[in-house]
């Protein structure tokens, strides 16, 4: 059920996180993962995709997550940045 709008930039980015710390192999592993978990799902029953694979990508890989985190500290506003 996944289509590429649901690989986001984010979900990308954690992607290349993932290769940075273990290369191709791992990046395979974790896509392997991301579509063994989707194929139990149905289209309507996740509400926010991209969420959701960023989710399993962290649970998959923490430490690739947690760079990733680190390297984009101060970057942005977040939610709501400041206009209002």
């Amino acid at each position: 059920p996944l289509v590429a709008k649901d690989f986001d930039w984010r979900v990308r980015h954690l992607l290349a996180a993932v290769r940075a710390s273990g290369g191709r192999s791992k990046v395979r592993e974790a896509l392997v993962m991301i579509a063994t978990y989707t194929a139990q799902k149905e289209r309507d029953g996740v509400k926010n995709w991209p969420a959701y694979l960023l989710t399993l990508l962290k649970k998959f890989d923490p430490e690739a997550a947690a760079s990733d985190t680190k390297g984009r500290s101060g970057k942005g506003g977040g939610k709501g940045g400041g206009k209002g």
